[in-house]
Formats: C-alpha cells, sequence, structure tokens
C-alpha cells in the first residue's frame, strides 16, 4: 500500500485547494472508474456524532477527542485515528477488538493511524459490517460517505443487533396467527420492529398500520401514540399542529423515558429511514412495553 505523504493528511479529500469544505467526494474505487461524486447526509453526520458524543463520553482513551463538533466535520478529522471508530465498535460489540493492540498516543504517525484503522474494518467485518472498498486510508482522509456508511453500519448492530426472541422473549407476542415459532425467529430486526410498533397501535385502539420507517413516520402520530402507551405517566399526546414541534414533542417524550436520542424533529419530518429506524430501536430498547400477561 502506497504511504500518504503529510501534504495527503494536511489536506483531507473532502477539503478544497485552500482547505475548505467541498461536500462532495470521490472514493477510491469510483475515482479509478471517474464516475461522479456523491454528496452526503449532513443530518446523518450530525446524528452519528451526537451519538458518539453520548456513548464514549467518559471513556478515557478518546476523552481528548470529545466531545464532537455536530456542526463541524469534527467526525471525520476526530476519527482519523482509529481510535473513535474501534472503541465504538467495542461498544456494539463487546471485546471485538483487544484495545491493548491500539496506538494511542496522540502524536500518531500514518502507519500508526494505519494499524488502527485496520483494527476497526477487520472487527466490523468480524461483526457484520459490509468493509468492500473501504480501505485504511480512506478512513485516515476521512472519505465522508464512506466513514458515515460505516459508522451506520456499526450503530444498525448496535441498537438492532439484540432485538431477537432470544434476548427478549416477550416479542413471542407478535407472532401472527398460524406463524411458526421457526419463521419468526428468521425475521430481520427492521420487520420485529415494525410489528412492534403495530401491536402497540392495535392495543391502543389505533386503526394506523406502519409498513415503513419514512412516510408512515413523518407525522408523528404513530410516535405519540405508541410512546403514550409505553408511558402514559411521563408522555403526552402530541396534539401540535406544525410538523416541527410534532417531531420534538415525540423526541421530548422518548427522552422521558430515559433513551438516548440522537435523532432530530428534522430528521422525522423528512422521514429519514436510518434515523427513523434508529429512533424506534432507541425507544424499543428503552421500554418495549410488551408483557407475558398480555398473552
Amino acid at each position: 500500500m502506497k504511504s500518504a505523504s503529510t501534504e495527503d493528511i494536511k489536506k483531507p479529500a473532502w477539503t478544497d485547494s485552500n482547505g475548505g469544505y467541498k461536500g462532495t467526494l470521490t472514493s477510491k474505487s469510483e475515482e479509478a472508474n471517474n464516475a461522479s461524486q456523491h454528496s452526503f447526509s449532513d443530518s446523518e453526520k450530525q446524528a452519528f456524532s451526537e451519538h458518539i458524543n453520548i456513548c464514549l463520553s467518559h471513556d478515557p482513551l478518546v476523552k481528548d477527542l470529545l466531545p464532537l463538533d455536530v456542526n463541524s466535520m469534527d467526525l471525520f478529522e476526530k476519527s482519523s485515528n482509529g481510535l473513535i471508530l474501534c472503541k465504538l465498535i467495542n461498544v456494539a460489540v463487546v471485546d471485538s477488538i483487544d484495545e491493548r493492540a491500539l496506538n494511542v498516543k496522540p502524536d500518531m504517525n500514518i502507519y500508526q493511524k494505519s494499524e488502527n484503522q485496520n483494527l476497526a474494518l477487520n472487527a466490523a467485518k468480524a461483526i457484520g459490517c459490509q468493509v468492500v472498498n473501504i480501505g485504511s486510508q480512506d478512513l485516515i482522509e476521512g472519505r465522508p460517505v464512506l466513514v458515515l456508511g460505516l459508522l451506520w453500519q456499526i450503530i444498525k448492530i448496535q441498537l438492532l443487533g439484540l432485538i431477537s426472541l432470544k434476548n427478549v422473549p416477550e416479542l413471542v407476542l407478535l407472532l401472527q396467527e398460524g406463524e411458526a415459532m421457526a419463521s419468526f425467529m428468521k425475521l430481520n430486526p427492521e420487520v420485529i420492529l415494525l410489528r412492534w410498533l403495530n401491536y402497540h397501535l392495535h392495543r391502543a385502539g389505533s386503526k394506523r398500520v406502519v409498513k415503513n420507517f419514512t412516510s408512515d413516520l413523518a407525522d408523528s402520530e404513530v410516535y405519540s401514540i405508541v410512546l403514550c402507551r409505553l408511558n402514559p405517566s411521563v408522555c403526552s399526546p402530541i396534539l401540535e399542529k406544525d410538523p416541527l414541534e410534532r417531531g420534538a414533542h415525540a423526541i421530548s417524550n422518548a427522552k422521558l423515558l430515559g433513551a438516548n436520542i440522537f435523532i432530530k424533529p428534522k430528521d422525522i419530518c423528512d422521514a429519514s429511514k436510518k434515523l427513523n429506524t434508529t429512533f424506534v430501536a432507541q425507544i424499543f430498547n428503552t421500554c418495549h412495553g410488551l408483557s407475558m400477561e398480555e398473552l
């Protein structure tokens, strides 16, 4: 692998000749094929930065890197040495990386950063992430599309990885009439979460049916019904008319349940699939509201 020069490190792929923010990038494989550039999601950048701030806030190994400024390019700059990625992977799946193998000194050279990033990539692949066409140099340079894509997979595994009948026996309540247990156990977590929402909607007497994590959640009505059913003593019905205010109310209710939320009202209104999926998963993981007494 060709070593990066000092100039390469000073000017990441997402900066222009003056060091300014370009907002788009081309991955190595795309450059090789002369493909067009791809913009990245600023809302995902902000959300993932906030999630990292929450998850790693008390970790001494990355205390000098946090908190990330969600409105800047901190996420891509400060994750260049691999420590944040490695620590987040270990939050997602405990002990995926032996942290004794990490380079931790603040003034790492390019080879030490590469070692950390390769540890992160190998561990990410081991826990189920797709890391094709992502190299250590891409992460060191902070290529936004590739960094965000890898982070999304890690966060998804962290938040959805334990949503199964094995870990939550109460999920048996979501079996449909005539459905075999073996079939239910093969469902992916996203399908289970949709069933979970619809279960609570039905039990609350609502006619709403959720089929996706996008348009069906954009008006926050489903969040209002489900959150109030989960804990009516702390969650209040969403009665506001303004969509952003409704989204903010849903987030406030979820926080009152104890969930560490990183979605923003605009993400709900914009029907962000990734961020709504993580929001629903966080609510489920905090208070799924399923009881065997309802069998």
